[in-house]
């Protein structure tokens, strides 16, 4: 590989070396937060969504392409299997928590949690691989089936929600009375037509 493109991405300082521009790559490529990343060009992190999009910066990922995918490839496999480990020690032994006398057991943990967080590492590894593609990202079953199931009880619950006119009830007070007190009869007939 080169160290010689085109031109620099635009935005980019002069004084920021290719060393510095490959590691600021990498960092984009791993998800990286703008601010990450700006560190790495020596910009303001408001400038790197502009150089990151720019013909220049794909041609530079397009060249570190095979040193990208390597990284990513230990990197999100490290971090899924240090996740699957984990899963596997709580599963075995449960979670830590701490008993009345301040002593520290274990009990059984919820492995959906575990599970999720796998699953989660792995897909982020996918997205990186996707991001660096160029392709969309495409959602998960899961999200999908998610964002059905939030739909349906959406239109479900649209309809409860629409107001009814109030009804008037009119109340005769007794002329010599209290007129929140019912009669013996008028008691029983409200009972009764319950």
């Amino acid at each position: 590989m080169s160290d010689v493109i085109p031109s620099r991405p635009p935005g980019v300082p002069p004084s920021t070396s290719m060393a510095m521009l490959r590691a600021a790559v990498k960092c984009w490529a791993r998800m990286g937060t703008d601010v990450q990343v700006s560190e790495y060009l020596g910009c303001r992190p408001g400038a790197v969504k502009t150089i990151a999009s720019s013909p220049e910066w794909r041609h530079l990922v397009l060249e570190m392409r095979g040193e990208i995918d390597l990284d990513l490839e230990q990197t999100f496999t490290r971090l899924g299997y240090k996740a699957l480990a984990q899963l596997e020690d709580r599963l075995k032994y449960g979670d830590f928590y701490i008993t009345r006398t301040g002593e520290r057991a274990r009990r059984p943990v919820d492995a959906k949690t575990l599970m999720q967080a796998a699953q989660m590492t792995f897909d982020k590894r996918e997205e990186a691989r996707n991001r660096v593609d160029g392709k969309q990202a495409r959602p998960t079953d899961a999200l999908a089936d998610a964002l059905n199931h939030i739909a349906e009880t959406l239109r479900s619950t649209v309809p409860r929600m629409q107001r009814t006119s109030p009804e008037i009830i009119d109340v005769e007070s007794e002329p010599n009375g209290d007129p929140t007190r019912l009669s013996a009869a008028e008691g029983s007939a409200i009972l009764d037509a319950a």
